[in-house]
């Protein structure tokens, strides 16, 4: 009897490991920074996103990035600070033949636009976003912010330039959406001799973006 009672605790007793353990690893999956790896799509279930990466790019994991949000220049071997102090949600890079990136895809960080002027659509995200670094950045320059849409979702356009201390001019190619009162922006990277170059390979992972049902709570 005693023995049957020790075994019925042991049993109870894993199986309330097992049921935290799921909980805990729910939760793990369901955070903002975790994306779950099927091939080579990556699913981030927090905002219900995915994209999936182009043969020959890498994805880029940085512990030292965490609470830092780095312009494309932190790329290009700057480590210089700039804007934001936010990390972005997932990057992929195009390692070129000295081992080096050379190229960069990158969903940056979310904003929550709820109750912002500039939320009502990705436009005016757009420009208020595209304003700020500009604002900030003296030799950033861009080009007019156009609509279009991505996967059938509305988004706004725009090609921006800056000239950064010890990597010189790097150009980028930036998507803006706004989704359920949050901002959404990723954007292709490189210097303006490797830009076109690389942009076939690149759009096929920005074109990859879309937004799918959310499994995390809110």
């Amino acid at each position: 009897m005693k023995k049957k009672l020790v075994i019925f605790s042991v049993s109870i007793l894993i199986g309330i490991i097992l049921v935290v353990g799921y909980v805990k690893w729910q939760a793990y999956a369901q955070a903002p920074y975790v994306w779950i790896r099927e091939g080579n799509t990556y699913t981030n279930a927090c905002y219900g996103l995915q994209i999936t990466r182009t043969e020959g790019w890498l994805r880029y994991q940085d512990d030292e990035s965490l609470g830092s949000r780095y312009f494309s220049s932190r790329m290009f071997h700057n480590p210089a600070l700039l804007l934001f102090p936010k990390r972005n949600l997932i990057e992929f890079r195009k390692i070129g033949e000295d081992l080096k990136p050379e190229a960069s895809v990158l969903i940056s960080p979310v904003d929550d636009l709820k109750g912002k002027f500039y939320g009502r659509s990705p436009l005016s995200y757009a420009r208020f976003s595209l304003g700020t670094v500009i604002a900030s950045q003296s030799s950033l320059k861009k080009g007019d912010v156009e609509l279009t849409e991505l996967n059938g979702e509305p988004s706004a356009r725009s090609r921006i330039s800056i000239n950064v201390l010890g990597a010189g001019e790097v150009e980028s190619e930036c998507y803006f959406f706004v989704n359920n009162g949050m901002g959404f922006s990723l954007g292709y990277s490189s210097t303006p001799s490797k830009f076109n170059r690389y942009r076939s390979e690149a759009v096929k992972i920005v074109q990859s973006f879309r937004f799918i049902p959310k499994t995390a709570p809110d």
